[in-house]
């Protein structure tokens, strides 16, 4: 009798599944920014509107353009992007773990 090979769909291949995470949360990261920027000038305004007395106009938030927040935005995608990566390769190599001991 012919030994029974594992099904090909019971694995996860490691690279494919980590590159398939970072590209979705490098993707949710380009989909949430402008809602990012948008509350941060939001909070700015609100910041230099309720300005107590006490303070000088350099304290807290200044109304700040898009422009001026620099490469933030692209640090944090690459940042995201790769703890995904690295989480979605964690996860992939556990579950083939796990799915080899069932058999």
């Amino acid at each position: 009798m012919q030994q029974p090979t594992q099904p090909v769909f019971l694995r996860l291949h490691v690279w494919g599944f980590a590159v398939a995470s970072a590209v979705a949360a490098a993707a949710l990261c380009l989909l949430t920014l402008p809602l990012h920027l948008w509350l941060h000038q939001r909070h700015a305004a609100y910041d230099a509107m309720h300005r107590s007395w006490g303070t000088y106009p350099g304290a807290g938030h200044m109304m700040m353009s898009h422009a001026a927040l620099g490469l933030w935005p692209l640090w944090a995608l690459i940042l995201v992007a790769l703890w995904a990566g690295i989480a979605g390769a964690i996860v992939a190599a556990v579950y083939n773990a796990i799915a080899q001991r069932r058999q």
